[in-house]
């Protein structure tokens, strides 16, 4: 059995030990040469270059939550407001005011989860297309216009199944979601 230097509380008092089956004493606060938090909130550990490529991506990242969404002190912060293109079809079940009315909703919720309704597209189909919904034609368009617009994410006004889905985010090269 370890002595007490070797063991630590804060891992049940097992023994603490790295890489090489070295035991360490509690007071080594790193983890893979990564500083370690303690309970006082404060990062222990050396300045290196790990910290150097986690502050090149503290000022990318483009989140918005945790710890790199910004300066903000509230639930959600609203400094990155992701991109999103609006997808609506129009069925001979479905007007053109329907699906319109259907987006302008769609894009309050959108708001409402902290991201900007940059454009919006809608097409006019009988019936959804088995494997994009909207057609590979309109998904080729819809994905020139998320370039053009610089979008993050498509959302489609109507449910999509798990396969339209995936062939979607594939043409699109971009996430997308339905309104569900």
């Amino acid at each position: 059995m370890p002595d007490a230097a070797e063991t630590s509380p804060r891992y049940g008092g097992r023994p603490v030990s790295d890489s090489d089956g070295e035991a360490h004493a509690s007071g080594d606060d790193t983890y893979g040469g990564r500083p370690v938090s303690s309970s006082d909130g404060e990062a222990h550990g050396s300045e290196g270059p790990a910290d150097d490529a986690q502050a090149e991506f503290d000022d990318t990242h483009r989140g918005g939550f945790g710890e790199y969404g910004g300066d903000g002190a509230g639930l959600i912060d609203r400094a990155f407001r992701e991109r999103i293109v609006l997808v609506g079809v129009a069925r001979p079940d479905r007007d053109a005011a329907t699906v319109d009315a259907s987006l302008d909703e769609l894009s309050l919720l959108v708001d409402t989860a902290g991201a900007d309704a940059v454009e919006r597209v809608c097409q006019r189909r009988a019936a959804p297309d088995p494997s994009t919904f909207v057609g590979s034609g309109k998904a080729r368009e819809i994905r020139a216009i998320a370039e053009q617009v610089d979008c993050d994410t498509v959302v489609f006004d109507d449910e999509l199944s798990p396969a339209q889905q995936f062939n979607l985010e594939r043409l699109l090269g971009r996430t997308a979601l339905d309104r569900t």
